[in-house]
C-alpha cells in the first residue's frame, strides 16, 4: 500500500508543492497540479545515500533532506517528517 504526504519541494528559494508517496521500493513526489508532466522525481530506496532532517532558517526542523548517490539533493518540507524519515530509513 503506498502512503502519501502532502509537502512542498523547497530548493531554498521557491516552494514547489506537491504529494510525496512512500511506495515499496521507491519514494515519488509528485507536483501538484501537474500530475502528467515530467516535473514528478521517483528516487529508488537503494540509490538513496543518506536522509537528514533540515531545519528552516537552521533554527526549527521542518522536513527532510535527501541525498541520492548521483549526489543530487532534495529538500521536502512537511508536517509528518519524523514518521516518514524512520520508514526511509528503515528501507536503506
Amino acid at each position: 500500500m503506498d502512503t502519501s504526504f502532502n509537502c512542498i519541494l523547497f530548493n531554498e528559494v521557491s516552494k514547489i508543492p506537491g504529494l510525496l508517496y512512500l511506495k515499496p521500493d521507491e519514494i515519488l513526489f509528485m507536483v501538484s497540479g501537474f500530475e502528467q508532466t515530467n516535473l514528478n522525481f521517483t528516487l529508488k530506496y537503494n540509490q538513496i545515500k543518506t536522509v537528514e532532517y533540515y531545519k528552516v532558517f537552521d533554527i526549527e526542523v521542518q522536513g527532510l533532506k535527501i541525498k541520492d548517490k548521483n549526489g543530487n539533493s532534495n529538500i521536502i518540507l512537511m508536517s509528518e517528517f519524523v514518521y516518514v524519515y524512520k520508514t526511509i530509513c528503515s528501507k536503506l
